[in-house]
């Protein structure tokens, strides 16, 4: 049981891309409003992978369903180099392995 935990954790972690400095940006979004989007999609994509039995899959299937619901939020992930000069950004700690960085005025 805790090598399944230990490997979906690393999984999350390369599929969420974490330390890559890509972050979740929407062109006219404040930075408050990014935070809660990325918190809502990540609460609602857990919701959906509650059921699932294996861990791997599990990872992997909260990963996917994050992206897609930020995605359909308008939002776009690229390299913080990227951003306008007046964006801010803060990171999102979802628990102790897994964050995303959100942008935002």
């Amino acid at each position: 049981m805790k090598m399944r935990l230990i490997v979906m954790l690393v999984a999350l972690s390369f599929l969420s891309g974490c330390g890559s400095g890509m972050c979740w940006y929407q062109s006219g979004k404040s930075l408050e409003q990014a935070v809660q989007d990325c918190r809502e999609c990540h609460y609602d994509a857990n919701k959906s992978v509650a059921a699932v039995d294996s861990a791997f899959e599990a990872g992997v299937k909260l990963s996917s369903l994050f992206r897609e619901c930020m995605k359909s939020r308008g939002y776009l992930k690229i390299p913080q180099e990227k951003l306008p000069g007046n964006i801010r950004t803060t990171v999102i700690q979802h628990d102790w392995a897994n964050s995303d960085i959100v942008a935002g005025n």
